[in-house]
């Protein structure tokens, strides 16, 4: 379904929530970007697996299956192309702690369009992988979680 969402140059959308006070004011511009991204969310047991549909070099827009929280932290890997040559690695994975800005309903049912703002980011090097565990009292400025 995803794929199928991607295919459309444009989604109807029709908002459910709105945090974003004022009109919206984009200063970077968005490139039509498929990347994969996994999403951790404390209150799920598991993580949520989505494609970006535009990215920026301050945010991202994608589709979920469940409506996260307008204003709502998360931390989230971004799998992005490497194209290196001489490399083993074809992608790269970023870490992001994003914040939840717009959430939206679109006419496909079941899925709802996300806005996201990058507030932080890393390179997670190696065989590094993001953990989804969230220690209690995680906050706007913890360290990145990574395990080995």
């Amino acid at each position: 379904m995803f794929a199928k969402l991607a295919e459309e140059s444009t989604v109807r959308c029709e908002s459910v929530y709105h945090t974003v006070e004022g009109p919206e004011q984009r200063n970077r511009t968005r490139l039509q970007l498929h990347w994969p991204v996994t999403f951790c969310v404390p209150r799920l047991s598991d993580p949520v697996e989505t494609t970006t549909q535009n990215l920026s070099s301050d945010g991202f827009y994608c589709f979920a299956r469940i409506a996260f929280v307008p204003g709502e932290l998360l931390i989230c890997t971004i799998r992005v192309p490497s194209h290196q040559r001489n490399s083993s690695q074809n992608v790269l994975l970023l870490g992001c702690r994003v914040r939840i800005v717009r959430v939206e309903a679109t006419q496909e049912t079941g899925f709802y369009g996300m806005g996201c703002q990058i507030e932080d980011y890393w390179v997670l090097n190696g065989p590094q992988k993001l953990s989804c565990r969230f220690p209690k009292g995680w906050g706007r400025r913890e360290a990145p979680l990574v395990s080995l």
